[in-house]
């Protein structure tokens, strides 16, 4: 916090609680709302918006923070409108901002793209029109919508700014070019190593190839520069789960939660945490939260579900814990999202030690699905989290014999069964075809067998000094 905000806080604090009146220009007060939500002080924030509004009606700041929050928070657009019809100056580029912002979340991407387009051609200020270039193309990089994002950035001449690379590095990450992506991260720190942002984003490139200590490193940079940056927050906590490390990722994932509690996301990965520490009443107030928050969000519902009638099961509440896999039923849009479905189920039913029905409903899985491969799989893993090690084992060999060479899928786990039933040389055989093929998935199923933080690429090496 620099020292002219601060006080400008101070003054705005004290008088608030005097209950004083105190004079501040609408952005000022506004800057006050965003350091609040920041900190997960929404109430407050919101506060700040209407006492520059009781002095600056149709101030334009102001009135987009709050239909901002309406979109976010409430999840709801038509007050989101109704109150940025309110706004004074609809020339502002902010207002246009907002505008197109609401349109993008409501997936409304065309029309996001003709509305830009239009204001666009409508500046007459070389200076607004290179700000507006940028903002842009970040406003559809927000929303994911990186070929979008490309074809605004291509309208600018200032490509040497830090705003310019710091999207072009976005794009490439998007793309999977994470050495592009890192060597203009890099390039961004060393020129200005004190923005957060340039940390989570090189943290999320870190993250996304599996360099998982060094995104740890990357947030606790930006968490040293900001300790409330949700962003680097949110993505330690993420990271440290990767890591099985459960207890930390729950310290992190609760810390986020306090910063943002509106946002689903983070109960629901805070729930998913406290499951795996089985500590399952905690995890289902978290998942049951998050549920409040989605509202009519089918994506996000869809995997809550799943993971209370998984909770419940743990629990031993099995027709609760089957109720909510109906609940989840309901929502399915896709043949593969109703075979992982039926896949659950019979996880249910074998974990309480209903064998025929689980078998049954196996069998259904196997049979919609036309015998495929991920089926077999997903069947097999739940085989073995439910402690049938030998059938799990089978079901894998049975899966490799009928899969070509390109399948990447599955090893890990058969390492573990073999690892488990004291099969040495068939350990050693798929666990190089695991950190060969797949390594993601070598991460999550077998760092617990190696130290922390050691690379996947010295698992076999590692193992074999073991045997």
């Amino acid at each position: 916090m620099d020292k002219e905000f601060e006080e400008l806080l101070k003054k705005y604090e004290v008088a608030m609680q005097h209950g004083d009146s105190v004079y501040l220009e609408p952005d000022e007060l506004t800057d006050i709302a965003e350091y609040y939500h920041q900190h997960g002080r929404t109430e407050e924030a919101l506060e700040a918006c209407d006492y520059a509004l009781n002095i600056f009606p149709g101030a334009t700041a102001p009135i987009i923070f709050k239909a901002r929050a309406a979109m976010v928070i409430d999840n709801d657009t038509k007050k989101a409108r109704e109150l940025l019809a309110q706004a004074n100056d609809k020339t502002d580029l902010e207002y246009y901002y907002m505008e197109a912002e609401l349109l993008l979340y409501e997936g409304q991407e065309e029309e996001a793209s003709s509305y830009v387009e239009n204001v666009f051609r409508s500046l007459n200020d070389e200076e607004d029109e290179a700000d507006f270039i940028i903002d842009v193309a970040n406003l559809f990089a927000d929303y994911s919508h990186y070929d979008l994002a490309q074809h605004w950035l291509t309208r600018t001449e200032e490509r040497d700014s830090s705003d310019y690379r710091e999207l072009q590095a976005r794009i490439a990450l998007s793309k999977g070019n994470f050495d592009e992506a890192e060597n203009i991260l890099n390039q961004l720190i060393d020129e200005d190593p004190y923005d957060g942002q340039y940390w989570n984003h090189l943290a999320s490139a870190q993250l996304m190839r599996n360099h998982i200590a060094e995104a740890i490193d990357s947030t606790e940079f930006s968490i040293a520069i900001n300790p409330d940056d949700q962003e680097a927050i949110y993505t330690k906590a993420h990271a440290l789960f990767a890591l099985n490390k459960y207890e930390e990722a729950q310290v992190w994932f609760g810390r986020y939660c306090r910063l943002c509690p509106s946002d689903q996301n983070g109960w629901l990965y805070q729930g998913m945490t406290l499951l795996n520490l089985e500590q399952f009443d905690k995890a289902l107030h978290c998942f049951r939260t998050a549920e409040k928050l989605s509202h009519t969000n089918e994506e996000t519902l869809l995997q809550l579900y799943q993971e209370e009638a998984f909770t419940l099961a743990r629990q031993k509440q099995i027709d609760e814990a089957e109720e909510y896999v109906e609940l989840a039923k309901a929502l399915v849009k896709t043949d593969g999202q109703r075979h992982e479905l039926l896949v659950l189920h019979g996880h249910i039913l074998l974990e309480n030690g209903h064998l025929l029905k689980a078998q049954r409903m196996f069998l259904q899985a196997i049979f919609e699905s036309h015998q495929s491969p991920h089926v077999y799989l997903r069947i097999a893993i739940s085989v073995y989290d439910c402690g049938y090690t030998r059938l799990a084992y089978r079901l894998l060999l049975l899966l490799f014999d009928n899969v070509g060479d390109k399948w990447a899928d599955g090893y890990a786990y058969m390492a573990l069964c073999c690892h488990d039933l004291g099969r040495q040389d068939e350990y050693i055989k798929y666990l190089k075809k695991a950190c060969l093929l797949n390594q993601n998935e070598a991460q999550l199923v077998l760092s617990e067998l190696f130290p922390a933080g050691l690379p996947v690429e010295k698992y076999v090496e590692y193992a074999r000094q073991s045997l």
